[in-house]
């Protein structure tokens, strides 16, 4: 590898470091229980089941952005980006199977927030962020404020016919409930590799490639989710491994405000769960 790959390698390995070494202090926070409330952190877990107060909760999440400013020609960029999630009660994963879907919407949240990625090295982006919003649960009527901060790394570099890219994420959220005024925490440390070009193919004119993904998901506090068909479990690591396809000249929608993402199958597992899960992945 050059200079530039090391330097890349190290800068993101540095950042990952960092990241686990600011442990200690977010492992000190209220971990949350399984409760009402944990739908409000729905935004940062993603979608899929999970528990509240022995109920199962199927998320649907979005998170689009817009670009205001771009890192490439200034100190720092600024982003939008809206992280929605939509959850529908009692969903169980046997209902998927027999094509019965939820009509009733059971919580909402909406967390935009707003993001200053930077360049470090001209294939490394460190991007900063905050978020606020409401979620809310139509069954308890009841309305949160979620507010969330961290920073997400990108760092990409090339040898030979392949791509390398790390993704880290580090994330602490807290969720104030208005009406009781009680508040919950919730700390996460996500790190991604992913290696494409392990195959290529064409569709049309437009080139496609093959991606190996690796991941790992590292919670401060214990989070509890839902095995289909088995009892809930409490995890604190989580572990991915998939594969990804996508074409190596990105689509653009809506004045490249939107882009075609990558599509991928992965299966994650851990501390007595796994699952498998389909990837519509936009990344950050």
């Amino acid at each position: 590898m050059n200079s530039m790959v090391l330097r890349s390698v190290a800068g993101a390995l540095g950042c990952l470091l960092v990241c686990a070494a600011s442990g200690p202090l977010m492992a000190q926070a209220t971990a949350p229980e399984a409760d009402p409330l944990n739908h409000a952190f729905s935004v940062y877990l993603g979608s899929g089941i999970y528990v509240s107060e022995n109920r199962s909760v199927f998320i649907i999440r979005i998170a689009p952005r817009i670009k205001i400013r771009s890192e490439k020609d200034h100190k720092f960029g600024i982003r939008l980006r809206f992280n929605a999630t939509f959850g529908f009660y009692d969903f169980d994963p046997k209902d998927l199977i027999e094509l019965e879907f939820p009509d009733r919407l059971g919580t909402f949240a909406f967390v935009p927030g707003i993001e200053f990625p930077v360049n470090i090295y001209d294939n490394w982006v460190l991007t900063p962020f905050f978020d606020v919003g409401p979620a809310t649960d139509t069954e308890f009527q009841d309305l949160n404020v979620v507010l969330g901060t961290g920073f997400r790394s990108r760092a990409e570099w090339h040898h030979k016919r392949f791509t390398y890219l790390l993704w880290n994420e580090l994330i602490y959220a807290k969720n104030l409930q208005t009406k009781e005024y009680a508040s919950e925490d919730y700390s996460l440390l996500r790190s991604d590799f992913e290696a494409r070009g392990i195959a290529r193919y064409r569709l049309g004119k437009r080139p496609f490639d093959l991606g190996l993904l690796l991941g790992l998901d590292y919670f401060f506090d214990t989070v509890i989710v839902n095995v289909p068909f088995d009892k809930p479990k409490e995890i604190g690591v989580r572990y991915e491994v998939g594969f990804t396809t996508g074409s190596s000249e990105p689509w653009h929608h809506l004045k490249k405000m939107v882009k075609t993402p990558r599509l991928g199958l992965s299966y994650r597992f851990g501390q007595g769960t796994s699952s498998v899960r389909f990837l519509i992945s936009f990344r950050y």
